[in-house]
């Protein structure tokens, strides 16, 4: 289980690629270590083969680069990160 909670600052150690990232017209995007998001949501149940058996969802906003049509305006990239992937801050 986690020791974050929803709505926690927190800072990624480890590159991600977020959920949609060179899918449906978005374009490939990678979320650096040392950037900062927000828990989204905790003990996410893993439904593959991982390292561990929960997550947690990360959201990060990103200016100007767009999750899905432009249109939207949507700058919210959210990434499965587990609890050693990311520091409270």
């Amino acid at each position: 289980m986690t020791k974050f909670k929803v709505g926690d600052k927190v800072r990624l150690l480890v590159d991600k690629t977020p959920y949609g990232s060179d899918y449906g017209g978005s374009p490939k995007v990678t979320i650096k270590a040392g950037m900062v998001g927000t828990v989204g949501a905790i003990n996410v149940a893993a439904v593959r083969f991982t390292k561990h058996h929960y997550f947690n969802c990360v959201d990060f906003i990103l200016p100007g680069v767009f999750r899905g049509n432009p249109k939207y305006e949507n700058t919210t990239w959210r990434c499965s990160v587990y609890n050693d992937e990311m520091k409270l801050i």
